[in-house]
């Protein structure tokens, strides 16, 4: 009798083991994990820049599940010799987080580090008319190249996925400019590019990027919204699409305070409510 009690218990072990083994294979999307596993990456401007910047910023997320996030986050851009070329890293730093199922229970988890080098591919001012001023209608485009670390954690929690990744996009942007002394200028960018991480041992999933934003800037004034996402081919909750929406305020000491919030269309189930502040100077004179 004690032996076929051990036999059932060693083989619902095993059941579980297999279970879980099954899942983590097969669910290694962000519809299945925390908000920072696998977001949707933030769009490029467009344009590199000449200025060294560093953000810091805290966001929270509220599940649809009704889990809740905090997460600390770092951000820095690094002209590298001259403004064509940009060092682009960001770091979620931590994850506190509750489940829905264990609200008064909170964890926290280390994140993943992002790293990307920026080139400008094109820009509308290399190319001047015969009277030497700006042509017109020439977009800019910037090509990027990153990876992300699988520096995450918390794997049998859902949290990070644990394994490394990488992506390659190229966005295109108009800048439209006014003579007035409020208004200053509207700028509008499209992305595609390709987006791969690893999901097992021999296995990897790929996916295309895409994404529209447009960018109104004022004299101390910045709004930005964003629609963007990517599409991989498992179709196991692969296909994480979201909107997002910034205001910044332009001050004095190169210091733009900011809030943002992002809402998750699909495979990605939050909404995120952010405020930072970003720092900037410019260093290619």
């Amino acid at each position: 009798m004690t032996d076929k009690v051990n036999i059932k218990a060693q083989c619902m072990r095993l059941g579980l083991v297999c279970c879980a083994l099954l899942f983590s294979l097969l669910g290694w999307c962000q519809a299945q994990w925390g908000p920072n596993a696998l977001p949707v990456i933030d769009m490029s401007s467009g344009e590199t820049s000449e200025e060294l910047s560093l953000e810091i910023s805290s966001s929270y997320f509220k599940g649809f599940d009704q889990s809740n996030t905090f997460t600390p986050n770092l951000r820095l851009n690094i002209p590298l010799f001259s403004r064509w070329v940009n060092l682009e890293t960001w770091y979620s730093v931590m994850d506190f987080y509750s489940t829905s199922y264990s609200s008064s229970n909170w964890n926290n988890v280390a994140g993943d580090i992002y790293v990307s080098t920026n080139i400008q591919v094109l820009h509308r001012n290399w190319f001047r008319s015969a009277y030497n001023k700006k042509m017109q209608y020439i977009p800019s485009a910037v090509a990027r190249i990153g990876i992300k670390t699988a520096s995450g954690g918390d794997f049998e929690n859902h949290r990070f996925i644990d394994a490394p990744g990488y992506f390659l996009d190229l966005t295109l942007t108009e800048k439209f400019y006014w003579q007035d002394k409020w208004a200053k200028s509207l700028s509008i960018a499209g992305l595609i590019g390709f987006y791969c991480w690893q999901t097992g041992k021999a296995e990897q999933n790929d996916a295309y990027m895409y994404g529209l934003r447009a960018e109104f800037e004022a004299e101390q004034l910045k709004l930005r919204t964003e629609w963007s996402g990517y599409t991989g081919w498992q179709n196991n909750g692969d296909k994480p699409m979201t909107l997002k929406a910034q205001i910044g305020i332009l001050c004095q000491y190169g210091l733009e305070p900011y809030i943002a919030y992002q809402y998750g269309i699909r495979n990605w189930q939050y909404h995120e409510i952010k405020i930072g502040l970003k720092y900037s100077i410019d260093i290619i004179k």
